[in-house]
């Protein structure tokens, strides 16, 4: 049963998502509505890159990347990165490095991210996580804070 709420004489709809801070979350920790978004606004840069493809350089078109995609796939990547639907961001990824590298509908993508010095999107995610990880060192506890048993191998 969903909660009444009535604040001030007036009822407040229960919503089963909101946004955030720009990070759309769900009653159930779901990331679909976020991927969603973040996929339509990442699509705009790529239709932007790709109309300029034509008239700058793989350079100029990296500083777009950087300046109009990289910046928004970062946000709060340590969030939504490890959900199984992030893999279609990693493709959008993969779609404007081809674009970028002027290399086919189908070309392997390794190659490109090596020459452009982009971080593909699965590392880029493990990268933040190890950042996150690292300068919060001294917030965590180690197991045997949390136990009185021992929960090492021997």
């Amino acid at each position: 049963m969903l909660p009444h709420v009535i604040f001030e004489g007036r009822d407040i709809p229960y919503n089963t998502e909101t946004k955030f801070l720009g990070i759309y979350i769900n009653e159930n920790m779901k990331w679909n509505s976020h991927i969603n978004y973040l996929s339509s606004k990442l699509n705009t840069s790529y239709y932007m890159i790709s109309s300029l493809k034509n008239v700058m350089s793989p350079y100029g078109l990296r500083t777009i990347y950087f300046a109009c995609f990289h910046v928004h796939l970062r946000y709060s990547l340590t969030l939504w990165g490890g959900d199984p639907e992030s893999i279609r961001i990693f493709q959008l990824q993969k779609k404007v490095i081809r674009k970028i590298g002027k290399a086919g509908q189908h070309a392997s993508c390794r190659n490109l991210f090596k020459d452009l010095n982009i971080l593909p999107f699965p590392c880029l995610y493990i990268s933040e996580v190890v950042c996150c990880v690292k300068s919060n060192t001294e917030k965590m506890k180690y197991n045997e804070e949390v136990h009185d048993h021992c929960t090492c191998q021997i």
